[in-house]
């Protein structure tokens, strides 16, 4: 049997879950502002540690 994936039962998960968000965001907005700042910063440092540790990119020779 393959795997399948109703669209209708993932809209519904996803209200649920943003409708959740949403009302969360509204009763604990310091805990919301925290969580967007922790967010934040982790993306960045990501990215700037990416930036510096990536693999590096090779130079195309004469055959591409």
């Amino acid at each position: 049997m393959t795997y399948y994936t109703s669209r209708l039962g993932t809209l519904i998960l996803w209200i649920i879950l943003v409708s959740c968000f949403f009302f969360l965001a509204i009763d604990k907005p310091h805990a919301t502002m925290l969580w967007g700042a922790v967010t934040g910063m982790m993306l960045i440092g990501g990215i700037l540690v990416a930036r510096k540790r990536g693999p590096e990119i090779k130079e195309l020779g004469p055959y591409r």
